[in-house]
């Protein structure tokens, strides 16, 4: 499930305009790895986008510039693989191998990047 919600956060900050979920009344996990790095002058950025005063085009070449995208990627791929390795708790080799593909076409043939 985590895996999935970072994948979605991640379609849709790609996926500008109307799709974009990049709105100044929502704290994203993408703007929160952002802020995190980010040095005096991104904070401000971040702060303004927050407060309603900033620029979505500032906001997306902060995160762009910093390794946001690439955290959240990592993050997607770990909690994935947490996900498959869950799986050999299962008692019945058919439903773990089942559960498995269920899991691998979620993330590699849908909207979103696969990991």
């Amino acid at each position: 499930g985590v895996a999935y919600q970072i994948r979605d956060d991640l379609d849709d900050f790609r996926a500008e305009g109307e799709g974009s979920d990049l709105r100044p009344d929502r704290i994203s996990l993408i703007l929160s790895l952002t802020y995190e790095k980010a040095d005096s002058a991104g904070k401000e950025v971040l702060d303004a986008w927050w407060s309603g005063t900033g620029a979505v085009a500032a906001v997306r070449q902060l995160v762009e510039s910093g390794d946001a995208l690439h955290r959240m990627e990592q993050l997607r791929d770990d909690y994935m693989n947490a996900g498959i390795e869950a799986l050999s708790a299962l008692p019945q080799d058919s439903v773990r191998a089942l559960l498995r593909q269920v899991i691998l076409r979620i993330f590699f043939t849908s909207k979103g990047q696969a990991p």
